[in-house]
């Protein structure tokens, strides 16, 4: 028998890292690069700062303000930008927290007025833009986003052809981070005397998901489907086994709500099976389900107990 829940705590997310980039775009006069420093800053004691990763890449789009006919970039609206953006650029995160332009994928900007978003996986592959401004998100993707608005563009000194702006919203995380946890129980009708963690398998979550540049939310919902899941095969398996086994690194998943969440279980147990003090290896496979919502920039944890060989409880 099978008792599963998660339990959810409020998460780091809102990440920030120091980093620098240039840029150019399209209009009249000479191109102006924009220098930009990501910072980092303390959010609250509850809450964890995550920088992005070295190596992550991050792609920043650029939409003119000033036009002459909404046709030309479209209009923002309350679910995102419509237009048409002006420019495009690549960046990678620095080991010391720089940013730097890829080559040859600089945005570059002439001067004007504009609105510029920022989109990373927190990895080494950058999110693509598709029709309509929307960037589709699957489980295990990183996806933060951020975003400057009404930006003038103009050279910072006299004489140059530079500009350097800090970044003053930092980078927010929309999917949510799970991480599952095994031990044995403090009292069970038998003793448990090793414990590893195979692997656990939680199936039945989101469909890939749209985030439109420019809103501050999902742009399409998620659906659940038994076809998806994330595998958590690295597990702390060192310690007592009445402490956690805990799987790290956490996985990424798409928020959802209300999924009837299914996991598959796989333990190597060793037990007191006839309780005269020796130990008796076991393979166990346990199945379980439990409904949850995953909320974005929340962090969830499902502790799992087991109370002899044979049954499990998960709070």
């Amino acid at each position: 028998e099978i008792m599963p829940s998660l339990v959810g705590s409020e998460m780091c997310i809102r990440d920030r890292g120091c980093q620098k980039e240039s840029f150019w775009e399209e209009g009249e006069g000479d191109k102006v690069a924009l220098e930009f420093d990501l910072y980092q800053a303390n959010v609250t004691k509850a809450a964890a700062v995550s920088a992005l990763n070295d190596k992550a890449l991050i792609k920043v789009y650029a939409f003119k303000v000033e036009t002459k006919t909404e046709s030309e970039i479209g209009a923002k609206t309350e679910t995102g930008e419509t237009g048409t953006p002006s420019a495009e650029g690549t960046y990678v995160v620095g080991a010391d927290g720089k940013v730097t332009a890829q080559s040859g994928k600089a945005l570059f900007l002439y001067r004007g007025v504009y609105n510029l978003y920022f989109t990373s996986y927190n990895e080494e592959n950058a999110p693509e833009l598709g029709d309509g401004n929307l960037v589709t998100v699957q489980n295990e993707q990183d996806f933060m986003y951020t975003f400057m608005n009404n930006i003038t563009v103009q050279p910072q000194k006299a004489g140059q052809n530079t500009m350097s702006v800090t970044l003053t919203n930092p980078f927010t995380r929309l999917c949510s981070q799970v991480a599952v946890s095994v031990k044995a129980a403090s009292v069970s009708p038998v003793t448990v005397k090793g414990l590893r963690v195979n692997f656990i398998t939680m199936k039945n979550l989101s469909d890939s998901r749209t985030y439109r540049l420019g809103d501050n939310a999902w742009y399409s919902d998620g659906v659940a489907n038994e076809n998806n899941g994330v595998d958590f095969s690295s597990f702390n398996n060192s310690v007592a086994v009445g402490l956690p086994h805990t799987s790290d690194p956490r996985k990424i998943v798409l928020p959802l709500s209300g999924s009837e969440l299914q996991f598959v279980i796989d333990l190597t147990v060793d037990y007191d099976k006839n309780g005269n003090g020796g130990s008796v290896p076991g393979h166990f496979v346990f199945n379980a389900t439990a409904r949850k919502t995953f909320l974005p920039g929340m962090s969830y944890l499902s502790l799992i107990h087991i109370s002899e060989p044979t049954r499990l409880g998960m709070i």
